[in-house]
């Protein structure tokens, strides 16, 4: 059984129920967060093995938020997920800090392969853009 943790950042309540089955059908243990501010609340409280997050939300940009996270809980995994890579930086920060990246809409089988080599990702490996 598969005992990983992953909290899932989203806004689009779709994308985060086909994220939670896909993943629950693989065993993981599944938390889902509609906003920024919950997912930082969550965070004090939890460790989590993968934090998956969208680019784009009404609240904040998900790669700030990653930021924001990596700074108070160093070593943390990210998938970053997004419909969107515009405009340009987004993309050029991905490959810059070598993040593992998912585009909008995928299949489940590529869903799943993203997170486990996130989960797997060695830091000094190059990102999965």
């Amino acid at each position: 059984m598969n005992k990983e943790k992953i909290l899932v950042i989203d806004d689009d309540e779709i994308v985060l129920q086909s994220c939670k089955r896909i993943l629950e059908s693989e065993n993981y243990s599944v938390t889902l967060c509609p906003s920024a501010s919950e997912g930082m609340d969550i965070l004090k409280n939890s460790a989590f093995s993968l934090i998956i997050i969208d680019i784009l939300m009404p609240c904040c940009n998900g790669l700030n938020l990653s930021e924001k996270i990596e700074k108070e809980y160093p070593g943390t995994k990210f998938l970053i997920i997004s419909g969107y890579m515009e405009p340009k930086p987004f993309s050029e920060i991905i490959i810059e800090k070598k993040m593992n990246f998912l585009a909008k809409p995928f299949t489940p089988d590529e869903f799943l392969k993203a997170v486990r080599s996130a989960i797997i990702k060695n830091p000094e490996s190059t990102g999965d853009f």
